[in-house]
């Protein structure tokens, strides 16, 4: 939300500054009175004041890079249209009630108020020359409010912007109340029966769900870290897992599996209804993190216990199908009640294992890098060894072995860039339709948001397709180191 109110407020400024009649981009159109010129030296009176050039609020703003706290800061002193508000005044709604992280952005520090009162001393002709290099913020904000601005032409810009910038600062604390009031609604009460669970770990392996599972491992670009909090990027895994959740259309249908538990002896349906729905999705979150740290638990029990399936010896290939479904049974003796796990996590088990995605649900390493039953960890008393008279074929195989996990990784990164290409080139495309859309139904603050956003856009896929360029101008044999 910290981010959304700045953007806003900065379109809403600029779409105001477009329709301005007096005052464009800096440039003015039609006679302005030249301001007054400043007054003379008092005579007998030492000053190191230098006599600076009149700049209009608009140039001052320009000058110091449209920052929000300027804006206000030029206005203290003023009043609304109406008069019901003192311009610039931070301690009033919505501005007192900004977040944390974007409060800062309104104010300014007190060299620019400084440098502010010295130019309204020159622009309104003031005959005791102030000398406000230490006063504290207090004092230059009482002399700014003491000397508003005279200029009726930067007045009347000065009201302008600070009312689109009023306006869009509430319009989105109003949006950020109605959100909270509609996450006040949700039910987060305790989870007390089984299907509460199985819902959410049938929503977690839905084909939509369990794509953003598998890409919430990915490492993201530079660019995908800025977009992260934009409203068009793709739903996160708990995002679309809660949105799922409380899914009325969506049925969770339990399987019938007699031999991993006697609490899933027949199939049977599971609708909003039968669970405490809708959850927010810090809920969610909350419940998947606690049940995936006690799968893990029991699955690292299962496995040291030597019946797990990557503990299997080479000959436990040929066992028969019957006796490989009988360690599949045995799960459930791993559960520990007092450790308050319960065997709705063993359907989460089989969910995982159903679907190959177990290391992700656990997040532990893939058994293609990772010690397992079947390909031991090298025997470091093999390879641990003096300096001299080492063996070359060990030497070689450790090599050829970093070699082959630094290009699996090197491929990964790769395809994973192409991915992000398509996905940009697919977000670019919905953009410019909303914008075409939105400029023909005469919406120019919409139209403006969806201009940067495209513009944005361009510039990730613009970067991507370079560094997949760059990548593919290489040698192959360059591409392998």
């Amino acid at each position: 939300m910290a981010n959304r109110v700045e953007v806003l407020a900065q379109q809403a400024m600029s779409s105001s500054d477009d329709d301005d009649d007096c005052i464009g981009s800096g440039t003015m159109k039609g006679p302005v009175a030249a301001p007054p010129p400043p007054p003379p030296p008092v005579e007998g009176q030492k000053t190191s004041q230098v006599v600076v050039a009149h700049k209009s609020a608009n140039q001052v703003y320009l000058d110091l890079k449209n920052h929000k706290g300027v804006l206000l800061m030029l206005c203290l002193g003023l009043k609304s249209a109406d008069g019901t508000r003192d311009l610039g005044d931070l301690s009033v709604e919505p501005y007192c009630s900004l977040h944390k992280r974007v409060a800062p952005n309104f104010k300014v520090n007190n060299p620019t108020m400084a440098d502010e009162v010295i130019r309204r001393f020159h622009d309104l002709g003031l005959k005791k020359i102030p000398k406000p290099k230490n006063w504290k913020a207090q004092a230059l904000k009482k002399w700014l409010i003491d000397n508003p601005i005279a200029d009726e032409t930067d007045i009347a810009w000065l009201m302008k912007q600070e009312e689109a910038l009023f306006n869009a600062v509430k319009n989105q604390m109003n949006e950020s109340d109605k959100q909270k009031e509609a996450d006040a609604k949700t039910t987060n009460s305790p989870w007390k029966k089984k299907d509460d669970y199985l819902r959410m770990y049938i929503a977690a392996m839905h084909d939509k769900v369990r794509t953003a599972l598998l890409k919430s491992g990915f490492t993201l670009t530079r660019m995908e870290l800025d977009a992260r909090n934009n409203e068009a990027r793709p739903d996160l895994f708990f995002a679309a897992l809660t949105d799922l959740y409380n899914d009325d259309d969506f049925i969770a249908k339990v399987e019938a599996l007699p031999d991993l538990h006697e609490d899933f002896q027949l199939e049977y349906e599971i609708n909003t209804l039968d669970v405490p729905a809708p959850a927010s999705e810090d809920h969610i979150k909350r419940k998947w993190n606690d049940c995936k740290a006690k799968l893990a638990k029991i699955v690292s029990r299962f496995e040291r216990s030597g019946t797990g399936d990557g503990h299997m010896a080479e000959q436990d290939n040929e066992l028969a199908e019957g006796e490989t479904e009988l360690r599949s049974g045995q799960r459930s003796s791993y559960i520990h009640d007092h450790l308050g796990e319960q065997p709705h996590l063993l359907y989460l088990w089989h969910l995982a294992d159903k679907y190959d995605v177990l290391n992700h649900v656990i997040v532990r390493l893939s058994e293609d890098v990772a010690a397992t039953g079947d390909e031991v960890a090298t025997d470091t008393a093999k390879t641990q060894r003096k300096r001299k008279g080492n063996s070359a074929g060990e030497d070689d195989s450790a090599t050829e072995f970093r070699r082959d996990i630094s290009m699996a990784q090197k491929e990964q990164a790769y395809q994973t860039m192409v991915e992000s290409y398509q996905r940009a080139n697919e977000k670019l495309l919905d953009y410019k339709l909303d914008y075409a859309r939105v400029e023909r139904s005469g919406y120019s603050m919409e139209a403006q948001l969806y201009q940067e956003q495209i513009k944005v856009q361009e510039e990730i896929a613009a970067d991507l397709k370079k560094r997949i360029s760059d990548w593919n101008k290489k040698p192959k044999a360059q591409q392998k180191k």
